[in-house]
C-alpha cells in the first residue's frame, strides 16, 4: 500500500498532465485518472481557469494544428466565451391578430463563433469547403 501512495505523490507532483490536457479539451475524466492524480481538480473551478490561462496556447495550437475547424475546448466555453454571446432562450412574435408566436432561438456552435468573429480564416474556408450549410449567406474572402 505504501508503495501506491509514494507512486500517487510522485504523479501528482508530476504538474500538469496529460489527463489535466484531456479534461480541459472534453470537460470529463472519462476513467478516473485525474481523480487519481489530482483529485480535486475536476470539482475546482478556479484551479480549472488557472490552467486553462496556463496552457492555453498550447491547447489552441494542438486543435488548430489538428484542423478541426469549428471545434474549441470545453475550456474555451467555460471561460473565454463571453456569457453574453449565448443568446439562447425564449422568444416570440406577435402575429399581428392577437396570437402570439412563442419559440426557442438557438444556434449552432459554429453558427456562435462566426457571429462573433472567432472563426479563423482557415475554419472558414474549410467549412465552405465542406459544405456547411449552417451558416447561411457566407462569403469567403479571396485568398
Amino acid at each position: 500500500m505504501a508503495t501506491v501512495k509514494k507512486r500517487m505523490r510522485a504523479r501528482k507532483s508530476a504538474g500538469f498532465t496529460d489527463e489535466h490536457r484531456i479534461f480541459l479539451e472534453t470537460g470529463h475524466d472519462f476513467f478516473g485518472d485525474l481523480k487519481d492524480i489530482d483529485p480535486d481538480f475536476e470539482t475546482n473551478r478556479k484551479r480549472q481557469e488557472a490552467a486553462w490561462k496556463e496552457h492555453r496556447k498550447e491547447i489552441m495550437d494542438k486543435c488548430a494544428a489538428e484542423k478541426r475547424a469549428g471545434y474549441r475546448p470545453w475550456a474555451w466555453w467555460q471561460f473565454d466565451c463571453k456569457k453574453e454571446f449565448l443568446e439562447f432562450g425564449e422568444r416570440s412574435v406577435n402575429l399581428g391578430n392577437g396570437d402570439v408566436f412563442k419559440y426557442i432561438l438557438t444556434e449552432t456552435k459554429i453558427q456562435l463563433l462566426y457571429r462573433i468573429g472567432e472563426l479563423q480564416p482557415w475554419e472558414i474556408k474549410e467549412l465552405t469547403k465542406q459544405g456547411a450549410k449552417l451558416m447561411p449567406n457566407l462569403l469567403v474572402p479571396e485568398a
